[in-house]
């Protein structure tokens, strides 16, 4: 099942559902923008809920910032997981995330296994100040804003279940205008072969 960019919370019920799939040994990814470019405004987050609790993935609800990159709100892949069936061979690849959050990982992760596919380099940051953003003035890292390299791409798979899951901060980097750039579409097929079990 493939959630890309939803401007609306996923439902409890959805939510539940998607759980019962993933524990039947179902795959999930996720693709979702930061907050503050949908309609979730307060709304509660059940999926994030879902992501965190059961897989130890979280969304940092910040906007990548990579001073790499011609344009700076869009992140570019630094570093890929060259172990991971989805990376092993995107080393040559450059791979670009227009407005995305951040992922972390949790310490621990219910027994499942995780990757951090996809990282930015050590010149990038997670963006707070979404005013400064939305206005279209400069922007400059604040002292309690995360300093890359951030993980922008998370895989993982539950050895118990045989569930697996894929989640990127941004459902940009696969839309119609980007999906034929750089290795934008190699990096979303591959995901979908991956979680598809046919690698």
């Amino acid at each position: 099942i493939v959630i890309a960019g939803p401007m609306k919370p996923v439902s409890q019920e959805e939510v539940k559902l998607l759980k019962e799939f993933s524990d039947k040994g179902g795959s999930l990814i996720v693709m979702e923008d930061p907050t503050k470019l949908t309609d979730f405004g307060d709304e509660s987050h059940p999926l994030a809920e879902l992501l965190s609790q059961e897989w130890g993935i979280n969304f940092d609800d910040d906007v990548l910032i990579d001073l790499n990159s011609a344009q700076p709100t869009i992140a570019t892949a630094a570093y890929y997981d060259s172990s991971h069936p989805i990376t092993v061979n995107m080393n040559n690849l450059v791979s670009f995330f227009p407005f995305t959050q951040s992922l972390s990982v949790a310490d621990t992760t219910n027994g499942s296994t995780l990757s951090q596919l996809v990282r930015t380099n050590e010149r990038s940051w997670g963006e707070t100040d979404f005013t400064s953003l939305s206005q279209g003035g400069q922007v400059t890292r604040d002292d309690n804003e995360t300093l890359g390299p951030l993980t922008l791409a998370v895989a993982g798979e539950n050895p118990a279940t045989k569930g697996r899951v894929v989640v990127f901060g941004t459902s940009e980097f696969a839309a119609d205008q980007t999906f034929d750039r750089l290795g934008n579409g190699d990096m979303f097929v591959n995901s979908v072969d991956w979680a598809a079990e046919q690698e």
